[in-house]
């Protein structure tokens, strides 16, 4: 009987931009910050990504190891794996529901960043918006002093 590839894990191995062997190692050392004794190597990713599921203990530290190099948290949902079962199931679907909610708000106000500099773009005599965000997007923003305020005004 094959197994299937855990789709989920693989996508977000593929984000993490890591090989077998880096993935590892950030595992590793995950484990040893928490002072846990369980190693594991690249045959061991590979497994993990072809759909053997992670010895329980391993599993908190793939998803730390995971949430450090992506910048955000990853759950056990995200990963494909199943729900621990020493966790409330109740407080889990919270913690997952907020974690979605987070990311759902960050994804709007990108898009609500997007669209107000779109319609602004698409108003007559709006020059300067443009001035503006490409000024914003190449980080030369510039300051204005006291020494300039008082030099203009009369």
């Amino acid at each position: 009987m094959a197994r299937e590839p855990n789709e989920q894990l693989r996508q977000l191995h593929q984000e993490a931009k890591w090989t077998l062997g880096q993935f590892a190692n950030a595992v590793n050392r995950v484990a040893i910050e928490a002072m846990s004794d369980q190693r594991v190597d690249k045959s061991n990713a590979h497994k993990w990504l072809s759909g053997h599921t992670p010895r329980e203990v391993v599993r908190p530290l793939i998803l730390e190891a995971l949430s450090r190099r992506l910048g955000r948290p990853i759950t056990h949902a995200d990963a494909g794996f199943p729900s621990p079962p020493d966790q409330d199931t109740t407080t889990q679907g919270t913690f997952d529901s907020l974690l979605d909610l987070g990311r759902l708000t960050m994804e709007r106000r990108g898009m609500l960043s997007l669209g107000l500099f779109s319609v602004a773009l698409s108003v007559p005599d709006w020059e300067d918006v443009v001035g503006r965000l490409s000024a914003v997007t190449t980080g030369k923003t510039g300051r204005i002093g006291m020494h300039e305020v008082e030099l203009s005004t009369p």
